[in-house]
């Protein structure tokens, strides 16, 4: 076991049944799901289920960072909005945008809030939602984009 899963391991114990955050099982199905090449719609009713009954991490800068705009509590990178449904790839994610940006030592907060009122953001923005972008070549992460109001697939781009 890895730093970062005790971590989470101990996080989930001390946060998660107050937060309600999607169990492992939970984004593991999301994962498979978002990994698929094709989705049927039984696939998207249970992405909705899943995202629809748990809050979304959000997080922003501990100090004030001009690089960073901040959305509501949403951190917005290139005009997108990220968000996640676990630690890990929360961590993932700022380990990522801090060595992009060449920030080891930067901090962030996270909090939660529901995934309606990070999509309620992202349609009063006008911005794309991603959800659990790891920044990775290779990988997909769910995204919701509030010009047609729907949740797709999104692939790895450089930011």
């Amino acid at each position: 076991m890895t730093d970062l899963d005790e971590r989470y391991d101990r996080f989930m114990r001390e946060n998660g049944k107050r937060l309600n955050l999607a169990s492992m099982t939970e984004v593991a199905v999301l994962k498979s799901m978002t990994a698929k090449n094709v989705r049927m719609e039984a696939d998207w009713d249970l992405i909705r289920r899943i995202l629809g009954t748990h809050p979304v991490l959000v997080m922003a800068p501990v100090e004030p960072d001009p690089g960073l705009q901040m959305c509501d509590h949403i951190l917005c990178v290139n005009d997108e909005l990220h968000v996640f449904t676990n630690i890990r790839d929360l961590e993932e994610y700022i380990y990522r945008k801090n060595v992009v940006d060449g920030t080891p030592e930067r901090v962030f907060d996270v909090g939660a809030m529901p995934f309606a009122m990070a999509v309620d953001v992202a349609d009063r923005y006008h911005k794309d939602l991603y959800i659990d972008d790891l920044m990775a070549e290779g990988t997909k992460c769910l995204a919701y984009i509030p010009r047609t109001q729907t949740l797709r697939v999104a692939g790895y781009k450089k930011i």
